[in-house]
């Protein structure tokens, strides 16, 4: 069942500016955080023609999938970053449940993500950007 699930990638498209967006984080801590197994989120990510982050917290990494907090603890863990500091990005209201319940601010994407009534609302990830402040940290502007 496993191996059908991630040869089906009909219909699997990047969010407008999904590309733009992990270009701009490249060199940058970034994670994908999914309930997928990894074989399955890199099956979407190719389908998708969009890069694997180098850190990724899947299925096997955890004992509880979203809306459980453990996989974006894990993701904040990794990359060496306190979870107040991290802003996620997530378009499913169980995502954007997990996010908030780590304690981090989540931009919630696309039409079904103002059920999980995220910090910030965008239509897609085009009018997402980052980039490398003075202080060290990561600058996330919206609009």
């Amino acid at each position: 069942m496993f191996a059908a699930e991630t040869a089906q990638t009909d219909g699997v498209v990047a969010i407008a500016g999904a590309a733009r967006l992990l270009a701009d984080l490249r060199g940058l801590p970034h994670a994908l955080v999914t309930s997928a197994s990894r074989d399955l989120a890199h099956a979407r990510m190719d389908a998708a023609g969009l890069p694997m982050p180098g850190s990724a917290v899947t299925a096997e990494d955890v004992a509880r999938s979203k809306p459980d907090a453990e996989g974006f603890v894990a993701a904040a863990r990794a990359l060496g970053v306190d979870p107040a500091d991290c802003i996620v990005v997530e378009d499913s209201a169980n995502g954007i449940a997990a996010g908030l319940a780590a304690g981090m601010r989540v931009i919630g994407v696309g039409p079904h993500a103002a059920e999980g009534e995220p910090t910030w609302l965008v239509t897609d990830a085009s009018g997402i950007h980052v980039a490398p402040a003075a202080d060290g940290r990561i600058a996330v502007t919206i609009g």
